[in-house]
């Protein structure tokens, strides 16, 4: 076995760029989904403090700047991840020298499914934007929704990418 942070070509058989390439996009996709899962989480969190209706809430302001950078970063990273994962998982699949068509096709499946959540998590954030004080005396279990989405979307990726021969 490999120690992890090693560049030392795997007993697998993946070496030189194709092992680079392997390494680079499970990189990808622990950021996209942990940071994507986070930022929810932070947002759910956020939700349940007890507010008055029309009143807004009173957020700590660790809380706040936490939930600002992490929104920041899953705006701008999160959005062009997925695509980023499609095309650099898609090549990587396509160059291995085992991969069939199937584990292209699960991929392109998996990584598809990360665009979908990104879109939905678009529609609901200008929707939200959209409205006043949209659900605020209720948690945001859109936000939770989006946060487990994150994690078995990505173990779901990273599953594909590690299962190919």
């Amino acid at each position: 076995m490999t120690p992890l942070g090693s560049t030392a070509r795997p007993e697998g058989g993946r070496g030189g760029r194709g092992w680079f390439s392997f390494r680079l996009c499970l990189g990808l996709i622990a950021g996209w989904a942990f940071l994507g899962a986070a930022a929810c989480g932070v947002t759910f969190i956020i939700s349940t403090i007890p507010a008055a209706v029309g009143f807004g809430r009173t957020i700590p302001l660790p809380l706040d700047i936490i939930e600002g950078v992490l929104a920041l970063g899953m705006l701008t990273f999160c959005t062009a991840g997925p695509v980023a994962l499609l095309v650099s998982g898609w090549a990587y699949l396509r160059h291995s020298a085992h991969a069939g068509a199937r584990w292209v096709t699960a991929w392109t499946a998996a990584a598809s499914t990360s665009v979908a959540i990104e879109a939905l998590l678009w529609i609901r954030l200008m929707h939200m934007l959209g409205t006043r004080y949209a659900n605020l005396p209720h948690p945001s279990w859109h936000a939770l929704d989006f946060a487990v989405c994150y994690l078995i979307v990505g173990a779901l990726m990273a599953s594909v990418l590690i299962g190919a021969p």
